[in-house]
């Protein structure tokens, strides 16, 4: 008997990734390709305080492709920084909700950290204490542990999207932006032996 498949949809500040996943073992995942649409879902929500109109559009687009392909597949959706911070965020999600029936929920920031951590780091020694970054669009997490056990975590409001409107930075904004990144980085409880990097921003790096 073919085992029961599952998906995930990360709806993100810049764009939406979908993976679906089985098991064929009891423990053991095998997951499918990951499949992204970039649809600047938080464009310039710092000024606005609302999701981007042409940005929902665009998501919708992209789920209503992806159900054709997920009949009979629960679908978890998970929302991060931008739909957390949206005034609209709630109603973008309870759409969501109303054209594709699938169970959808905004993540913290916190929440979000531990959750890249567990990821990034479950295939690694359990005495290898690693730190893990995640750059996105609208946030930026960092996670430090070893064992599977998180130590500390935390979320910056800052982010791709949030730093870049599509215009070439001069060498003069990306000193301010760095000075910025500098003071409001916390220093971390806990030095890690291996530093990850995940999300978009870094593996298109």
């Amino acid at each position: 008997m073919k085992s029961q498949k599952y998906a995930v949809i990360d709806i993100g500040s810049n764009s939406l990734r979908l993976m679906t996943g089985w098991q064929e073992v009891p423990g053991t995942w095998i997951f499918s390709p990951k499949e992204l649409a970039t649809t600047r879902l938080g464009k310039d929500i710092d000024e606005t305080h609302h999701l981007s109109p042409q940005g929902m559009e665009a998501s919708f687009a992209a789920m209503a492709g992806w159900q054709k392909q997920l009949k009979g597949v629960p679908v978890c959706a998970v929302a991060t920084s931008a739909v957390r911070e949206a005034v609209d965020g709630q109603a973008f999600l309870a759409e969501v909700r109303a054209r594709f029936g699938w169970h959808c929920r905004a993540i913290s920031g916190l929440e979000e950290a531990s959750l890249s951590f567990t990821g990034a780091t479950s295939a690694l020694d359990a005495d290898i204490t690693a730190g893990v970054i995640d750059i996105g669009g609208g946030s930026s997490e960092v996670a430090v542990g070893r064992g599977g056990e998180l130590f500390w975590s935390h979320s910056y409001p800052m982010g791709a999207v949030r730093f870049t409107q599509g215009e070439m930075m001069s060498s003069q904004d990306a000193a301010h932006l760095e000075g910025r990144c500098r003071r409001e980085w916390l220093p971390m409880k806990i030095k890690p032996e291996l530093l990850i990097g995940v999300g978009g921003t870094l593996t298109t790096l």
